[in-house]
């Protein structure tokens, strides 16, 4: 699933809006664009139970400065929504009443650029 997600010629969209956590934060990493809710958690728990998330951490550690990266996987604790956004890991942080107008409003945005311009923006992030 991860691999088709950078292979898809048009953008993957993750919404949270609860936790995202091991593969599902693995997901939103390698998503590209996220939408979350400031109530929203964050976590790559592998080291909690004794195990280091390394395949989560991958796309992770790609996506957010080491200190945020290295603080979720060594620790195994969640970061909040608002923490992900400033990470960078989360795109647009709203509200909950208003995810799936801001969902919405992306898909619209994304959908009225040429086809190829959307495709090629794809393809400069490989």
């Amino acid at each position: 699933l991860m691999m088709l997600v950078e292979q898809l010629p048009v953008p993957v969209i993750s919404v949270v809006n609860g936790v995202a956590a091991a593969a599902g934060c693995q997901l939103v990493a390698s998503s590209d664009i996220v939408v979350a809710t400031p109530q929203s958690r964050f976590s790559t728990p592998g080291a909690s139970v004794g195990l280091f998330c390394h395949t989560p951490g991958i796309p992770l550690a790609r996506r957010v400065p080491r200190a945020v990266s290295g603080y979720m996987l060594l620790t195994g604790d969640s970061i909040s929504g608002e923490d992900a956004y400033r990470a960078g890991l989360v795109s647009r942080l709203v509200p909950e009443d208003e995810l799936q107008s801001e969902v919405d409003r992306i898909c619209a945005s994304i959908a009225s650029k040429p086809k190829k311009v959307i495709s090629l923006g794809k393809q400069f992030y490989k």
